[in-house]
């Protein structure tokens, strides 16, 4: 009776299990893009305060100043469809590389007006909508490479890691931007700590 149920017990089948959720990160490819999209949405949101503070320098209403965060996500709002229609059509791989050197250009004219004191609010607000567009249209592109990056088994951990990322870079960008115009502020009052948010998010982007 005993070895009767030690056999079925032995017999019993089990499933597999779960792969290591850090699994991915073994993929180099995927791990160096991981990398990239960290440093670069950490940028996006350091870039994001920047200008926000650098519109407070421009004009005291408000309303303008709430319209930065509107200038940056009205983009994913209006764009989600149309880029995730367009990611299925073209190349992504030249998608996501046209859309890299798109925000790179944008990140330089924003660089550009600034230093030249050509800037206005709503020159701010345009390039600030065009900058997130590019990141609009270029997001779903990039989610969708995972499959091509690593395998079946390992696609859900990517996908979560991925969300790791961003949720990461939300926490540490703002954290970082906001350390940035303490340390100026009280230490070095002839820099402007939003060229420095500005000019450092760009870079961190591009």
């Amino acid at each position: 009776m005993y070895s009767r149920r030690a056999m079925s017990l032995t017999d019993q089948s089990y499933p597999p299990s779960l792969p290591s959720p850090w699994r991915p990160l073994g993929n180099r490819n995927f791990r160096n893009l991981l990398i990239a999209d960290l440093v670069s949405d950490i940028g996006a949101f350091m870039q994001s305060v920047g200008a926000a503070w650098l519109m407070t320098s421009l004009t005291d209403s408000p309303l303008y100043i709430a319209l930065i965060q509107t200038a940056a996500a009205l983009p994913f709002f209006l764009l989600a469809l149309p880029a995730g229609t367009i990611g299925d059509i073209v190349d992504r791989r030249k998608l996501i590389l046209v859309t890299e050197v798109w925000m790179c250009v944008i990140a330089a004219v924003l660089a550009i007006a600034t230093l030249a004191g050509v800037m206005t609010p709503w020159l701010l607000l345009l390039l600030t909508f065009a900058l997130s567009a590019g990141d609009a249209v270029e997001a779903p592109a990039w989610r969708a490479t995972f499959p091509d990056l690593v395998d079946k088994q390992e696609l859900p951990a990517a996908l979560v890691l991925n969300g790791v990322e961003f949720n990461l870079a939300r926490a540490v960008g703002p954290g970082l931007a906001g350390l940035i115009v303490s340390v100026l502020a009280r230490s070095w009052r002839h820099i402007r700590p939003e060229y420095v948010l500005f000019f450092g998010g760009d870079c961190c982007r591009c």
